[in-house]
C-alpha cells in the first residue's frame, strides 16, 4: 500500500468551499445503492483509484499529454521530480521526502506531494472534467483555455483569454500554443532527470483528509 504523504497545496484550499457538496465521477461517494441497473448484486464501491496510461509528446518546444482510450476526464495536471529506489531497483520515490510512486490513489484523503508544477480548474459549470485528446493535449507550462472560470497554475497564474493572439516569445517558449497559455512564472525540466507526470479529476476539500480522487492518468517521463 502507498505511503500517505501530507504536504498542503496552497491554491486548492482557497477554492474549498465551493465543493463541500460535490459528488461526481467514478470511486465517489455519490451511489450507495445495492442494485445494477439489470437488478444484479453492485459491487462494493472501491477505495482506490488505478491509473490509466498517459501519451506523451515533444512538439513546439515542449511536451504534451493527453489520457490513453475512452476516459472519465480531469482537471487537474501536475508533474513530480522522482528518483529510482535505492531498496527496490526498478521502483521510484518521490524525491524529497522519499514516498513510494505508485499507480494507485486513494479515492478518500490523498496526502499529495509537492509538485514542480501544476494547474488545476475548479467550477460547478459543467465543464469539468475536461478530456484532452490528441488533437487538444495538455502543453506543459501552459494554461488551458476553458471559457467561464479558467484553469489556473498553483503558482497563481491564469489564462486570461489573449491567445493565441499574443505569440510573443516569453524569455524562449511561446507565450501561447493555440488557446494555451504560458504560465510565466513556470520552470523547466532538467536534463538527466526524471519526472512523474500526472492528469487527474481531483476534488480539494479544503484539507488533506478530506481530498477526494475521481480518476488518474499518468506516465514516468525520463529525460
Amino acid at each position: 500500500m502507498a505511503r500517505k504523504i501530507r504536504i498542503p497545496l496552497p491554491l486548492v484550499a482557497l477554492l474549498s468551499l465551493a465543493f463541500a457538496s460535490c459528488n461526481c465521477g467514478p470511486g465517489g461517494d455519490g451511489d450507495s445503492g445495492t442494485q445494477s441497473d439489470d437488478g444484479g448484486a453492485k459491487p462494493p464501491p472501491s477505495d482506490t483509484v488505478t491509473c490509466g496510461t498517459l501519451t506523451a509528446t515533444a512538439e513546439q518546444g515542449t511536451w504534451s499529454f493527453y489520457p490513453v482510450g475512452d476516459t472519465y476526464g480531469t482537471n487537474t495536471f501536475a508533474v513530480w521530480r522522482i528518483e529510482e529506489d535505492p531498496a527496490h531497483p526498478g521502483s521510484y520515490i518521490f524525491s524529497g521526502d522519499g514516498a513510494s510512486v505508485t499507480d494507485v490513489l486513494p479515492v478518500k484523503d490523498w496526502h499529495v506531494p509537492t509538485p514542480v508544477w501544476g494547474a488545476i480548474r475548479l467550477a460547478l459549470d459543467g465543464k469539468d472534467p475536461y478530456h484532452f485528446t490528441a488533437d487538444d493535449p495538455f502543453y506543459l507550462w501552459y494554461i488551458p483555455y476553458v471559457s467561464g472560470t479558467s484553469w489556473q497554475s498553483l503558482l497563481g497564474s491564469k489564462n486570461d483569454g489573449t491567445c493565441p493572439a499574443s505569440v510573443t516569445p516569453l524569455s524562449g517558449p511561446l507565450m501561447c500554443i493555440g488557446r494555451n497559455q504560458l504560465d510565466p512564472y513556470a520552470g523547466r525540466l532538467t536534463s538527466g532527470r526524471t519526472y512523474l507526470v500526472r492528469l487527474s479529476m481531483f476534488i480539494p476539500l479544503g484539507a488533506d483528509d478530506h481530498n477526494r480522487v475521481q480518476s488518474c492518468y499518468q506516465m514516468i517521463l525520463r529525460l
